[in-house]
């Protein structure tokens, strides 16, 4: 995997670095939405000739990175020595991509955080707008590491010269930045990672109890 997806990852940051210079606020709210351009690839298909379940994950990756560089939220992070992990992922195939070379486009931003996490959101279009209906959905939580800890993302935001009021208000759910509905997928994202966390913790317990 290593040899194809690290110089994808690369040429993403390279495509951001060279749009530097644009809105602060560039994918800090729905409003705010970045946009990546990419085309169904030959390492993308499947034997049914559409975009595979993985490389909607994959070109979701390649949008962050793209964003991060091209707004220069990046650069803040490496220079304070913080990374953005990924945490908890989901994601809704509504209709699939293809054919083969097929131009596509993926809208990201940062409609909900915290002090602990951030939630991005992703969404697959075709970009003609007579065509250009969501075809697939991913919603990921994500941290702030900074010496092998989690910090309070806003403080990097905030770093990096976004709004604190701004930041604020994404943080609080304003009906002008944030949607209702997502507000909802955060809802039900957190209910469904509380699960993951209570279904590893039982099976933990199960591991531990000493053998017959």
């Amino acid at each position: 995997m290593a040899p194809i997806h690290i110089p994808r990852v690369l040429t993403s940051i390279a495509r951001g670095y060279q749009r530097t210079g644009g809105s602060k606020l560039l994918g800090l709210g729905h409003a705010n939405a970045h946009t990546y351009t990419a085309r169904v690839g030959i390492v993308d298909v499947d034997y049914l000739g559409h975009m595979n379940h993985a490389a909607f994950l994959s070109h979701a990756e390649y949008a962050r990175w793209e964003l991060m560089s091209e707004n220069g939220l990046l650069k803040t992070a490496l220079e304070r020595d913080t990374h953005l992990v990924v945490s908890a992922a989901a994601i809704r195939y509504r209709q699939e991509l293809r054919p083969l070379f097929r131009k596509f486009v993926v809208e990201s931003y940062v409609g909900a955080l915290d002090e602990r996490n951030l939630w991005i959101f992703q969404n697959f279009r075709y970009p003609e707008e007579a065509n250009n209906r969501i075809r697939g959905q991913v919603l990921l939580q994500g941290v702030a590491v900074k010496d092998r800890e989690v910090i309070d993302p806003r403080e990097l935001l905030k770093d990096h010269g976004y709004d604190a009021d701004f930041i604020d208000s994404i943080a609080q759910g304003s009906p002008t930045e944030t949607p209702a509905s997502v507000g909802q997928m955060r809802s039900a994202f957190e209910k469904l990672d509380e699960a993951f966390r209570q279904s590893a913790t039982e099976d933990d317990l199960t591991k531990m109890k000493p053998r017959k």
